[in-house]
């Protein structure tokens, strides 16, 4: 007499919560790599002056420069400490609009309002008289700190 045991639905089981384990695993490292991503941009813009290649941005105007003077002198203002260097914040309003949110299988990085939309737009790509200034993307550094954090949650949802 020959006995078969069948632990096909055990294993089914254990697949499927195993799989569970992975999609939360994914929906969290997306949120860290997203959340990551944007506290990448601001630094690296707001605190560096560098764009996504890593140069410097474009120096603004002379016109802008004194308008960014005079709102410095302005004592409502006085929280802005003068940079030397060009970080594409003049009252602070497109930065803070700035943040993510995640889909299935990707973060999507994306500003609140349409007004600070378009003006990241005409930043990034320089559309008009505004020199181009890519600060909206990611560097291959970051890339790779983005594939880290990814392949870390998932290493250890599987595990």
């Amino acid at each position: 007499m020959l006995s078969v045991k069948d632990n096909s639905t055990a294993f089914k089981k254990n697949l499927k919560k195993k799989s569970e384990k992975i999609k939360r695993a994914i929906q969290i490292a997306l949120a860290d790599a997203s959340a990551f991503q944007v506290d990448a941009i601001r630094e690296r813009t707001e605190q560096r002056g560098k764009d996504v290649k890593g140069r410097s941005f474009t120096p603004y105007s002379a016109g802008y420069k004194q308008a960014l003077r005079k709102r410095q002198n302005d004592p409502k203002n006085r929280d802005q400490s003068p940079k030397n260097f060009v970080d594409l914040n003049f009252t602070g309003r497109m930065f803070s609009a700035l943040t993510f949110t995640t889909r299935p299988s990707r973060g999507v990085l994306f500003f609140r309002t349409a007004q600070q939309a378009k003006k990241a737009f005409i930043h990034n790509t320089g559309k008009g008289r505004m020199p181009k200034r890519e600060f909206f993307g990611i560097s291959k550094i970051e890339q790779k700190k983005i594939n880290a954090i990814v392949g870390k949650k998932i290493k250890k949802a599987l595990s």
